[in-house]
């Protein structure tokens, strides 16, 4: 397969399988801009969510993490005695983001390869459209859901 630029193709890769989908320029813009707009409402809710008394509520990673009631009380005094912290902890947070899908493009774009992975690089396979319809919406291998699923494996392999 010719190599192909993240502007042709996205590809969605899980449980070993690599599916390809085309995007247009405009989509792919688009869904580049809606992950960054994201990024950057993901963490004003978050202080928003602090500021109302939910923020608690709002932490849903990693599972089983819950700010106490004293971290919640001790975040919020600092903001009020420094409100500028709010900012640099914005930025610091948005920064963290990002990251995690930079790397992701980076192995979609095949410039990337995951470490201490059992493959040499990632590569992409070409698939026809009528594949990837085939995918049912009620499938239980979304990324989204794997993501916090494999959230446990990943504390183990931090432990060796």
């Amino acid at each position: 397969m010719s190599a192909r630029t993240v502007d042709e193709m996205v590809a969605i890769i899980y449980m070993g399988v690599t599916l390809l989908k085309k995007l247009s320029g405009k989509h792919l813009q688009s869904m580049m801009l809606y992950l960054h707009k994201n990024i950057q409402e993901s963490t004003d809710w978050s202080f928003e969510g602090l500021r109302t008394g939910k923020l608690k509520e709002l932490i849903s990673y990693p599972p089983n993490v819950e700010l106490s009631d004293i971290e919640i009380k001790n975040l919020v005094k600092v903001l009020e005695d420094n409100p500028e912290v709010e900012d640099t902890l914005k930025k610091i947070m948005m920064n963290a983001s990002m990251y995690p899908l930079f790397d992701l493009f980076n192995f979609i774009d095949g410039s990337g390869d995951i470490p201490d992975s059992n493959y040499e690089s990632i590569e992409l396979v070409e698939c026809s459209f009528e594949e990837i319809e085939k995918l049912e919406d009620n499938r239980d291998d979304f990324l989204h859901d794997m993501f916090f699923s494999t959230y446990w494996d990943w504390v183990e392999s931090k432990k060796d």
